[in-house]
């Protein structure tokens, strides 16, 4: 179906564009190839419509994302014109969005894709947006929501499938270029058709378009890798093909078999296609194949495995069987790989602990097969590990065992057999193994309890801790109870428990009390209110006269004793510290222990402490080195003092030394830091080490000494003071730009300078230094100053300051130079010849592909402009006078007119500038011949440059020579440079004193004159005027290296001032974008790789270092990064100094300039029309005086400039009212890099074809409005017409041509050649909106709507 652009074209509406794209929103807005802003996905969409467009007569250019023109404040939605191309059978193969891409696709791999890819905008539940469609066309989605190669309607056996299943989707429709709508598309899916639309060679399975299908894509095996069956061979079966040579198998070798076994079976060493198998070797007939075991190749069927070896142990065997125990794969070297199998119950030694025929842990065999830990494992009697735990081993084998505490001993909580017994519980630790402690209140007794009466309370006969209190008694026996049962002891005196008394009191019977008489203190019977009766009334025995049980005592009876222990010291007592423990001063019958001594306190309770000072060390004691002194170790009260260690010697007395390394400063040591290594500052043996201080002693804090002449620690260096002004600052550390070394013999460091780019500090072979290594700031990494930057320096110990150059670039002649002008300019030509970059240049103008482009071919001129900016680059470079130093030219067109008037005898004479270069050489000099390598590739050379060593004032600073890779002359401070004779007439009979022909120089204006294009121009700049500065002053000169003289750059100079002022002449200045890139008058190339818009040839030997070269495009070349002039690469982007950008220049106009340019037909005003910047032919149109027969030249050109002006401000009305009303498309006018906007173009080319047939008409001298037909017209008016109109796109085509486009263009210029303009504008949008109205659109949205069905 083709969708007529007219239909589609927009009619003028408040939301800018007609109802049919609302209509067919659903379909334009789920495409991002229409409407995202990504240019993977639009590229080959926006290009499409840009092509489109270009072509189309209401929307001439749709400027899209990535083109020249792109504005990106401008939406591609709002431009209903752009938008109808992505709707054309042309454009929307690319433009309309995939049919699976939908949220409810027929590959549900897609739509779960998506959601994947964007969870929160695409889900299931949620409506698709223009960022789901992106996602669907992405490459993150693009495989699972692909519809395949195979889903098309032009693939016959898919198709013919499809088709039978739904009539409607006949292999011959189509819609928008596309494979099917979404419904046949979906069909492709479903099982009726998968197979048939879903087709793999290799998958077993044949299909129609196969004649086979081993299951694999590997050729050679009788089925080929695109399923065909190869020659000779034979396949059959049904499903999976089973294919052999046809002769193959009769045990005969014939044809392409390398073997025949009598048999059509692979896997015996001769395949089913009777081919040798990998890693066999076959002989004989019948053939007979064997294997070479341990050639690291596996053969199928004749071996088991083969690891590239033959030593058994390893897995493969030494005769290539599998060993027991191990499985082996085949890497993709076809060499088996071989490891051990866990849980077949083989142990491999070495690589397996043990395996017990399974791969389940915590069996003793862990999946890895290896012991675990606990566990031993021996192999049983069918080979498999048996594993055993270790039980007394204080590892816990889990599961077998709960506990472990490394004994077989049962009652300690753990068992014989590692069970935790009853009542106990126990954990386990790594070094120890399992503890276990009896759980008190459980109602069991185990071992260490005497009791446990199911609680944990005291005071009930079992205490807290299950030992039985006093007073009491407990049965751990009795049957009916689960638990101890504790009753108090009636009898012992001691009252417990249900008790109301324990005494021989009449009045206490069976521990209950009953009546008795009145009570008498001392008669030895306990009665009431009597706490003891000792059968006295003394006090101070134990019981008071009053029968009252004094404090310390017990009383049994009529008997009462001190209780030892009970805190209280009586009479009968050395001591009682509470306790009945021996050892702790007061022994357990409550004598004072040797070695303490004891104090009572108010409560009679006593306290004691060991004898500190008396040479015992007792506990709590630490040490007691015989004295109460403390500072020495043992302090006054026996506690080993911080940073001491304190040994007791034979006789028991402590004996202290310091912990060296401990961190804590001590009597006897100097330093103490914390460890025991030297070299911090504080000593292994905590001395002070030299050449540092330490200060606090918790711990010691040692720092260098700096400026005591000792380089220790941190300090990188030690001039013997800490000034900081000598190399090495007031912390010891290096001072950036200087190194420092130190005497074998140690000593104050010594410091020098040295250079560092970066250190701020400039130093020598440094052009800047601006404290970083960072390029772009006009210092680059390598401290070199870049190109359009100045960098200056206060003093070499500052930074350096860089700043954009700002220069004024303007050329001159060298005549027109002061003195110090001069001067200054020899000086940067001499520090050139000092940097060596200078030779690298001459070496990039010899270098053979460069010298192939630069001296035969039309881009000379323009090689040679580049050339030139570079070296003034590197000039500049050098800074100072040399910052913004121009170079000068040399007008030997003016030495030639002083030739004739003067008559000059000798190339000196006639031609100053070389007297002033140093002058020619001497037949009585020194001669040398250098040898000149082209490409150093051949190590052979090409020519040679020979002349005689002239060395003077001027040249003798100068390295005169070229370095291409490792081939550089050899320089002598003698030779500075090599020249012929220009004045010594003995040099070859005179040839090199000789002038130059000066009628060559002096033809050069007439020359210029026939120069009417570039293709007339380029002979005469190769010519005499180039050649002759070269060849008649020989030496360098006369070769390729020719740069190494530096008259060369005076020379050239003026080459490309002549270039200039016949672009200036002829309209090629300020070129367009198309000017640059169209060849026409301003360039033409000539077929040698030399076109306008070809790379010129810059080709260097990027010096890498170590004698190693890379050739590179200088322009990317390392060396001259700094210097190179970027982004200019073809001979279109030199065109015009004027307009280089920041590399603009101009050339200082001389005294024959006005000449020159009158001569060669040029205007005295330069033109100023925008018209005519674009209008390469305005020079031959005004010679011919097309428009005005009988005006002067400047006249007629004055009379066509306005003529021009007013018929573009026509032009630009029209456009403007035209995209006011969306009739005319130019949503992207806005132009890059300087050049003309879309809109302007393309205004030029309406005006252009405006112009030629206003011209048409004047020319053939019609007097109705256009003029017959061409076809009208003689051969010869229409060759003179073409000849008169050079340019890219000719008048005899903009009014011949049928295409919309012209058509179009020519109806635009029918308005704006009206002479009633207005009128004509108004009318002619009324009636192409009148004709959009009318137009029924509603066809358009069914077909695009049932696509997507």
């Amino acid at each position: 179906m083709k969708i007529s652009l007219l239909l589609l074209a927009p009619l003028i509406t408040a939301d800018y564009c007609p109802d049919i794209f609302y209509k067919a929103a659903n379909v334009i807005l789920q495409s991002p190839f229409l409407l995202s802003k990504d240019p993977t996905l639009n590229n080959a969409c926006h290009s499409c419509i840009a092509n489109l467009a270009a072509k189309q007569p209401y929307a001439p250019l749709c400027y899209v994302i990535g083109m020249d023109g792109y504005d990106s404040s401008y939406p591609i939605q709002q431009d209903c014109h752009c938008l109808s191309f992505g709707l054309t059978e042309t454009c929307a193969q690319v433009c309309l969005p995939n049919p699976i891409c939908s949220q409810k696709s027929v590959k549900p791999e897609c739509s779960a894709c998506v959601a994947k890819a964007a969870p929160s905008t695409c889900g299931s539940n949620t409506p698709w947006t223009l960022p789901c469609y992106e996602a669907c066309q992405s490459p993150s989605c693009i495989l699972e929501c692909s519809p395949g190669p195979q889903c098309h309607q032009a693939d016959q056996i898919c198709s013919s499938c499809v088709s039978k299943a739904s009539s409607s989707c006949s292999n011959s429709l189509s819609s928008f270029g596309r494979g099917w709508s979404a419904g046949c598309t979906a069909t492709c899916f479903g099982s009726t058709c998968k197979k048939e639309c879903n087709r793999v060679c290799g998958n077993g399975y044949l299909t129609a378009d196969e004649q086979c299908d081993d299951g694999n894509t590997a050729s050679g095996d009788g089925c080929s890798a695109n399923c065909q069956v190869e020659s000779g061979f034979v396949c059959q079966g049904g499903s999976t093909s089973q294919c052999h040579l046809g002769t193959c198998g009769d045990g005969v070798l014939e044809g392409n078999e390398t073997c025949d076994d009598g048999n059509i079976a692979n896997g015996d060493g001769c395949s089913s296609a009777c081919q040798v198998e990998l890693g066999a070797t076959c002989s004989g007939l019948p053939s007979i194949c064997t294997a070479i075991c341990g050639d690291g190749v596996f053969a199928v069927g004749l071996e088991q495995c083969d690891d590239g070896n033959k030593a058994s142990g390893d897995g493969c065997s030494a005769s290539c069987k599998t060993e027991k125990g191990y499985s082996c794969t085949t890497n993709s070297a076809h060499t088996s790989v071989c490891s051990t199998v866990c849980g077949d119950g083989y142990t491999i030694p070495g690589a397996e602990g043990c395996d017990d025929g399974n791969s389940a842990s915590y069996d003793g065999c862990s999946s890895a097969c290896q012991v675990e830990l606990g566990y031993t494992c021996k192999a049983g009697s069918s080979g498999a590990s048996v594993c055993q735990s270790n039980c007394g081993d204080k590892i816990v084998a889990f599961p077998l065992e709960a506990c472990d505490d490394g004994n077989h001993i049962n009652g300690d909580g753990c068992t014989l057999d590692c069970k935790i017994e009853q009542g106990f519980n126990c954990t386990t630790n790594a070094a120890h193994g399992s503890v276990c402690s009896p759980v008190c209140g459980d109602s069991y007794v185990a071992t260490g309890e005497t009791c446990d009466d199911g609680n944990s309370s005291p005071g009930d006969g079992c205490s807290n801790t299950c030992t039985i209190e006093t007073g009491w008694t407990c049965d751990n026996t009795q049957t009916t109870a689960p638990n101890s049962v504790c009753t108090p002891i009636c009898g012992d005196g001691i009252v417990r428990g249900w008790e109301q008394c324990d005494s021989k009191s009449s009045s206490c019977v069976n521990c209950k009390i009953f009546p008795a008489g009145p009570p008498k203190c001392g008669n030895g019977v306990l009665e009431a209110n009597e706490q003891c009766d000792d059968g006295n009334t003394v006090s101070g025995d134990g019981c008071t006269s009053q029968c009252k049980l004094e404090p310390g005592y017990i009383c049994q009876e009529t008997n009462c004793f001190g209780i030892c222990g009970d805190g209280v010291k009586v009479s009968s007592e050395g001591c009682d510290d509470g306790d009945a423990l021996s050892g702790d001063g007061c022994s357990s019958t409550c004598t004072v222990e040797t070695g303490y001594v004891c104090t009572v306190n108010s409560l009679n309770l006593s306290s004691c402490s060991p004898v500190c000072g008396d040479g015992k060390v007792i506990s709590p004691e630490t040490c007691d080195d015989a004295n109460t002194a403390s500072g020495d170790g043992c302090s006054s009260t026996c506690q080993t003092e911080k940073g001491f260690t304190c040994k007791a010697n034979s006789n028991g007395v402590s004996s202290c030394l310091g912990n060296c390394g401990d961190g804590v400063k001590v009597a006897t040591e100097a330093c103490d830091d914390g460890n025991t290594k030297s070299g911090d500052g504080c000593s292994a043996t905590c001395t002070i080490e030299r050449g540092y201080s330490c200060s606090g002693s918790i711990p010691s804090v040692c720092n260098t000494v700096c400026g005591d002449g000792i380089i220790t620690g941190n300090e990188q260096c030690d001039v013997g003071n800490n000034k900081g002004d000598a190399g090495c600052t007031s912390t010891c550390q290096v001072q950036k730009g200087y190194q420092c070394t130190q005497p074998n013999t140690g000593g104050p460091s010594t410091c020098t300078r040295v250079s560092s780019c970066g250190d701020g500090y400039l130093s020598a072979g440094e052009q800047c230094d601006d404290g970083n290594n960072n390029s772009g700031d006009g210092c680059s990494y390598r401290c070199r100053t870049e190109a359009l930057y100045t960098c200056t320096n206060t003093n070499n110990a500052s930074p350096s300051t860089c700043k954009k150059s700002n220069c004024v670039n303007i050329r001159k002649d060298w005549d027109a130079h002061s003195a110090q002008e001069k001067a200054n300019y020899m000086y940067c030509v001499n520090q050139m010849f000092q940097t060596g970059y200078y030779q690298k240049l001459t070496g990039i103008h010899v270098y053979a592909p460069n010298d192939q482009y630069a001296h035969h071919t039309n881009g000379f001129v323009q090689w040679h402009r580049k050339w030139l900016l570079m070296v003034q680059n590197v000039m500049r470079s050098l800074g100072g006078v040399c910052s913004c130093i121009n170079l000068p030219y040399w007008d030997w067109a003016k030495d030639a007119a002083n030739m004739q008037l003067n008559g000059c005898q000798s190339k000196l004479d006639c031609n100053p500038i070389l007297r002033e270069w140093g002058g020619g050489g001497s037949t009585s000099s020194a001669y040398r011949t250098i040898p000149v390598y082209n490409d150093p590739a051949t190590g052979s050379p090409t020519s040679s440059a020979s002349g005689y060593c002239v060395y003077n004032d001027i040249t003798k600073g100068w390295r005169a020579g070229y370095t291409l890779g490792q081939f550089s002359n050899r320089y002598e401070a003698s030779c500075p440079i090599i020249r012929r004779g220009w004045d010594d007439y003995n040099d070859q009979s005179g040839y090199y004193s000789s002038p130059m022909a000066s009628s060559s120089f002096l033809s050069l204006a007439s020359s210029l004159a026939r120069a009417s294009s570039y293709s007339r121009f380029i002979p005469i700049a190769l010519g005499d005027c180039h050649v002759l500065p070269h060849d008649g002053n020989g030496a360098y000169l006369s070769t390729f290296i020719s740069p190494a003289d530096p008259v060369f750059l005076l020379h050239h100079g003026n080459i490309d001032r002549v270039y200039a002022l016949w672009e200036a002449c002829h309209g090629c200045t300020n070129p367009s974008a198309a000017t640059r890139t169209v060849e026409g008058t301003c360039y033409s190339g000539s077929g040698k790789g030399d076109g306008i818009d070809d790379e010129m040839s810059f080709l260097t030997y990027d010096d890498l270092g170590n004698g190693r070269f890379n050739i590179v495009p200088s322009d990317v070349a390392k060396d001259f990064a700094e210097w190179m002039p970027q982004g200019f690469h073809t001979p279109g982007d030199m065109m015009d100094t004027t307009t280089l950008g920041d590399y603009a220049y101009q050339y200082a106009a001389n005294s024959l300039d006005s000449q020159l340019w009158s001569v060669s037909g040029c205007t005295t005003k330069r033109p100023s029309s925008v018209m005519l910047e674009q209008h390469p032919n305005f020079v031959m149109l005004s010679s011919r005086s097309l428009l005005q027969q009988n005006a002067t030249s400047d006249d007629t050109t004055q009379q066509y400039i306005e003529w021009i002006e007013d018929l573009l401000e026509k032009v630009n009305s029209l456009i403007s009212q035209l995209q006011q009303t969306n009739l005319f498309s130019l949503p992207f006018a806005q132009g890059l890099l300087g050049h003309l906007a879309s809109v302007d173009m393309y205004a030029i080319d309406v005006a252009a074809t405006c112009e030629c047939m206003h011209i048409n008409k004047v020319l053939l001298n019609r007097t109705d409005e256009h003029g017959p037909s061409f076809h009208d017209i003689s051969a010869a008016s229409k060759r003179h017409w073409n000849n008169t109109f050079s340019g890219t796109r000719t008048c005899f085509h903009r009014l011949y041509n049928t295409n919309e486009s012209d058509v179009l263009q020519r109806q635009y210029c029918d308005v704006i050649l009206d002479p009633s303009f207005e009128a004509a504008v108004e009318s002619f949008v009324a009636d192409m909106t009148s004709a959009f109205a009318s137009t029924d659109l509603t066809s358009i949205i069914t077909t695009i709507t049932n696509y997507f069905k």
